[in-house]
């Protein structure tokens, strides 16, 4: 909302400040791409316009929530999370996006945990993520992972259910 903004962003502009939006609206976390991005549009417009921060001093984190749980309203959390990284990229190319990785795997036990961070945070630096917030020691290459267990990873992603539940 506009009542934390209006505290926040005169600070930012007047200390030269880079500033971190997350996709959080008067509603609450935005759970879709076009929710996460409509808020990130909505941010833009009111910083940069109102606030006169510059594009390039915006940090949006397109936010995710664990796919772990087996909670259906979250199974789709990491693939709204990427589609909303590429086009907050592809619609406002001046900003930079974050993301707390690990978010994706709570519940999970630490070496499916590692495997599904590693596999997210490979796929949400391809579809545009510049700073991903990890703890490097529990990040594997993804060549250091069995391809049988990538591919799980990526199925859990993605959600697809082709051939039956991947968690």
């Amino acid at each position: 909302g506009e009542k934390r903004t209006a505290t926040v962003l005169p600070m930012a502009k007047r200390y030269g400040a880079g500033v971190i939006a997350l996709t959080i609206d008067e509603q609450g976390m935005a759970l879709t791409a076009d929710k996460k991005v409509a808020i990130a549009k909505r941010i833009f417009e009111l910083a940069t316009k109102k606030y006169g921060i510059r594009p390039v001093d915006l940090v949006f984190d397109a936010l995710t929530l664990p796919i772990t749980t087996g909670q259906d309203e979250y199974r789709t959390a990491g693939l709204e999370t990427l589609a909303a990284v590429r086009r907050i990229k592809h619609e406002l190319p001046e900003v930079t996006t974050i993301l707390g990785v690990s978010n994706i795997s709570f519940g999970l036990n630490a070496y499916a945990r590692r495997v599904l961070n590693s596999v997210f945070m490979h796929e949400a630096v391809d579809h545009g993520l510049d700073i991903a917030i990890v703890n490097y020691s529990k990040i594997y290459p993804l060549y250091r992972i069995p391809e049988k267990e990538v591919e799980l990873a990526r199925r859990l992603i993605f959600h697809d259910t082709s051939e039956g539940d991947p968690l």
